[in-house]
């Protein structure tokens, strides 16, 4: 039975800026990636906690998928907390993001883009802290 979701794999030739991007804009730990073929571009970042989500590997060879480029994929979502903290971290970076408000779900939401174009959705449920209007 499935209970969880592991990570996200995201191969690119922006290997250093998706890095610095997940680090830098939501606060994720990079470390050195292990994976099963051997990649001279290898991370796997993490939360502050040491859980991993995402796995990110330059290109095999010297092609990539072109940014944006993500096929059936439409996003990934993080489960997050601390809503006002992570507001202020992207405004304070300069990232674009939307904010939605679901209330069926009594959650909101963050969307924004990776430099490879990828949407990533995080997720606050109601209850963490202060909600935004």
């Amino acid at each position: 039975m499935i209970y969880d979701l592991d990570h996200v794999n995201i191969v690119t030739s922006s290997f250093t800026e998706t890095v610095s991007f997940y680090e830098t804009k939501l606060g994720l730990v990079s470390r050195p990636g292990v994976s099963s073929v051997n990649r001279t571009e290898n991370s796997w970042l993490e939360t502050q906690q040491g859980v991993v989500v995402i796995h990110v590997n330059g290109p095999l060879d010297s092609t990539a998928p072109p940014a944006g480029a993500t096929g059936r994929l439409d996003h990934f979502a993080l489960r997050c907390h601390d809503l006002a903290g992570m507001t202020q971290r992207l405004e304070t970076s300069g990232t674009t993001f939307e904010q939605r408000r679901i209330a069926a779900r009594a959650m909101t939401q963050l969307i924004l883009y990776d430099p490879n174009g990828i949407k990533v959705e995080l997720t606050f449920i109601d209850g963490d802290g202060p909600m935004l209007s």
